[in-house]
C-alpha cells in the first residue's frame, strides 16, 4: 500500500470493497492480519497515511468448503473445513540486486474450520494436515 500506482489502487479498494480483502502487516511471524469490514476502521486509526506502506492488501481466496474431521486439543471435531497449502521459498541476492539463489524450500498443508480467518497452527487456529492422493 505504498505510493505507487498499484499501492494507491489498493488503498482505494481497501475502503471501497473491504469484504474481498485481508490487510497484512509486512513483518515476519504471521498473524495480526485485518480482515474484511475491519480494514477501513483500522486504516483510519493509523496516525497518517504514511503508515499504510507497512501493509499489503491481498485478495481473499474463496475456498470451496468441505466436510471433514480434525483433531483439536485431543478431540475429534467434525464440520466444514478449509485446506490451505503454503509454499515456502528462499532467495539470496547481492547488494547490486543480482540473484544468487531463488528456490522452493518446502510446503505446509493445514486445515482449519470454515469461517476462521487466522490459520496459524501454532496459535491454535489450524491443524497440520497431509494430502491423500487418489
Amino acid at each position: 500500500m505504498d505510493n505507487s500506482k498499484e499501492g494507491l489502487k489498493a488503498r482505494k479498494l481497501a475502503f471501497q470493497d473491504p469484504e474481498a480483502y485481508v490487510l497484512k502487516p509486512q513483518r515476519e511471524g504471521g498473524g495480526n492480519n485485518i480482515y474484511r469490514s475491519s480494514i477501513p476502521g483500522y486504516l483510519k486509526s493509523l496516525p497518517d497515511e504514511s503508515h499504510y506502506t507497512a501493509y499489503i492488501l491481498m485478495e481473499l481466496i474463496q475456498h470451496p468448503p468441505l466436510s471433514n474431521s480434525i483433531i483439536r486439543e485431543g478431540q475429534i471435531v467434525s464440520g466444514n473445513v478449509i485446506g490451505e497449502l503454503g509454499i515456502y521459498g528462499t532467495i539470496l541476492w547481492e547488494d547490486n540486486g543480482k540473484i544468487l539463489m531463488n528456490e522452493e524450500a518446502g510446503w505446509l498443508l493445514r486445515t482449519k474450520g470454515k469461517g476462521i480467518d487466522e490459520g496459524g497452527v501454532a496459535a491454535g487456529f489450524g491443524c497440520m494436515d497431509s494430502p491423500c492422493l487418489v
